[in-house]
């Protein structure tokens, strides 16, 4: 089933019925169209979604590559139950992308790693990442933006990345659905309860869906600059620690 078709318009419609739902052969980037819904009104919580991007953004204002027909470009308006823990928000979101992303890998889910705050690598290639934004003073509202590569061939994305099918050649027909649904399925409120109430369940699940990093160096953007180490710990409030090659100890913050 394609994920554009009006069957799975109409089964998302249905399944979440709170959510306002927009489906965009093409837009320059959903993170600008989810803005511009949200502003012409507040009560919704819009979901956008692109079959291409012209302009698809990342963190740091970098641009996202988005080839038309082949992968996941969301984004959506969500509620911000973490209040001013951002370090707990990024963890959040990342852990959901994790386990929507490894429901569709079978026997390659040991390949999947997070990378702090909340980027997604597959065999030690970038494959998804997020960006948030925050909508209202305080962050109370923000917008999710969720990009996965999914079927893209080599030549449609940097080398530096990879997409689920490149390394998974078995990979189901719907894996762009089912990943949606299970993100979808995840953001319920009663889903983030086990984690608002135990913050220490939080840290432990993104330590364990972050071993990769914990064994192999990776680059680290923050605040411009950028450290290749492993991570060696996260603290209670969502930041962490590397140690690069050389043996430096290095705190990064969101």
């Amino acid at each position: 089933m394609n994920l554009f078709s009006p069957e799975t318009k109409a089964l998302l419609s249905r399944g979440f019925s709170d959510y306002g739902f927009c489906f965009h052969d093409i837009l320059e980037s959903t993170q600008s169209e989810c803005l511009s819904m949200y502003q012409k009104s507040h009560e919704k919580k819009w979901v956008i979604l692109a079959n291409e991007q012209t302009q698809g953004r990342g963190r740091y204002a970098r641009t996202w590559q988005s080839p038309p027909g082949v992968n996941l470009y969301v984004s959506l308006v969500d509620d911000n139950f973490f209040g001013k823990e951002i370090g707990y928000l990024n963890l959040f979101y990342g852990i959901l992308l994790f386990e929507a992303v490894s429901s569709v890998l079978g026997s390659h889910r040991n390949q999947l790693t997070l990378k702090w705050p909340n980027d997604l690598y597959f065999y030690d290639k970038k494959l998804a990442g997020i960006l948030l934004q925050s909508l209202e003073e305080g962050m109370q509202k923000l917008i999710l933006g969720i990009g996965i590569n999914v079927y893209a061939q080599r030549e449609q994305i940097p080398q530096i990345g990879t997409s689920l099918l490149l390394e998974n050649p078995d990979l189901e027909a719907n894996a762009r659905i089912s990943i949606l649904e299970k993100l979808l399925s995840s953001l319920q409120k009663e889903h983030r309860q086990e984690y608002l109430h135990n913050p220490k369940l939080l840290l432990n699940r993104f330590w364990e869906y972050s071993a990769g990093t914990q064994k192999r160096n990776y680059l680290y953007s923050c605040h411009f600059y950028s450290h290749t180490g492993v991570l060696d710990k996260i603290h209670p409030d969502g930041t962490i620690d590397i140690l690069t090659q050389d043996a430096q100890r290095i705190h990064l913050t969101t």
